[in-house]
C-alpha cells in the first residue's frame, strides 16, 4: 500500500507475490501493476474499495467464474460487517511488525456497511473523527487492504481444500426493497446487493 501504487495493486500484489513464490508461471508473468487504477475507489472515484477489486481480481485468475462469483460474494458481505482495521493489523502496527510503519499505534474500527471506497472511508472517518488526508486515514486503508488480502486467501484455502461454505446473507432492506424495485417488481430498475437504508434512507417514510 504505502509504495505509491495503493490498494488495489496491495491486495492483488500480495496475493500474486505467493503464487509467484509457490507455483511460478503463469503469474510470474502478469505484472501486478495492472490494478494500480484501482487505488481510491478507480483513480480516487470513490467506486469499489481498492482492496476488494484487486483481491476479486486474483480470484478470478484461480476459480471458474462460477466460483469466483461465490468466493466475491462472500468476501464483499465480509468486508461490509467485519470492524476494520482488524484486531491483528492493530497488534501489527503497535509492534512495529510492518514493513514499512507510519502509525505505530491502534486505529479506531468501525463497520463501513458497503463495499464502496467513498462509503468506507467517510463512515470510518466520522466514527473516528479524522479527516480523510490524514496520514492516520491513509494507514488505516493500508491495514484494510492487508485484513482483505488475509481474508481472500483463507477464503480461497477453503475453496480448495473443499472446506469454503459462504455464510453471508443479503440485509433486509435488500429483499424489502427488491420486491418493488428488484427484476420482478412493479418498478424494475434495481439490481444490487448493497444496503439500501444506508445510503438512501427510508424513502417511502
Amino acid at each position: 500500500y504505502w509504495s505509491g501504487k495503493g490498494c488495489s495493486y496491495g491486495a492483488f500484489h500480495a496475493l500474486m507475490a505467493e503464487m509467484r513464490t509457490l507455483v511460478g508461471e503463469p503469474y510470474n508473468s502478469i505484472p501486478s501493476e495492472i490494478m494500480i487504477y484501482g487505488h481510491g475507489g478507480g483513480a480516487g472515484w470513490g467506486g469499489l474499495c481498492g482492496a476488494l477489486n484487486g483481491a476479486a481480481a486474483f480470484v478470478c485468475l484461480v476459480c471458474t467464474k462460477a466460483r469466483a462469483d461465490v468466493i466475491i460474494n462472500e468476501l464483499f458481505g465480509w468486508y461490509t460487517e467485519f470492524l476494520f482495521p482488524s484486531d491483528l493489523s492493530n497488534q501489527y502496527a503497535v509492534a512495529g511488525a510492518y514493513g514499512d510503519n507510519r502509525v505505530n499505534e491502534a486505529l479506531g474500527q468501525n463497520k463501513s456497511g458497503s463495499i464502496l471506497c467513498h462509503v468506507s472511508v467517510t463512515e470510518w472517518c466520522k466514527a473516528t473523527g479524522i479527516a480523510v488526508g490524514d496520514t492516520k486515514r491513509k494507514e488505516r486503508c493500508g491495514r484494510v487492504t492487508g485484513d482483505v488480502a488475509a481474508k481472500t486467501a483463507e477464503l480461497l484455502n477453503a475453496e480448495f481444500q473443499g472446506q469454503f461454505t459462504p455464510v453471508f446473507t443479503s440485509p433486509q432492506s435488500v429483499t424489502t426493497c427488491g420486491t418493488c424495485h428488484g427484476a420482478t417488481g412493479v418498478k424494475p430498475y434495481t439490481a444490487v446487493k448493497m444496503e439500501c437504508v444506508q445510503c438512501h434512507g427510508n424513502m417511502h417514510n
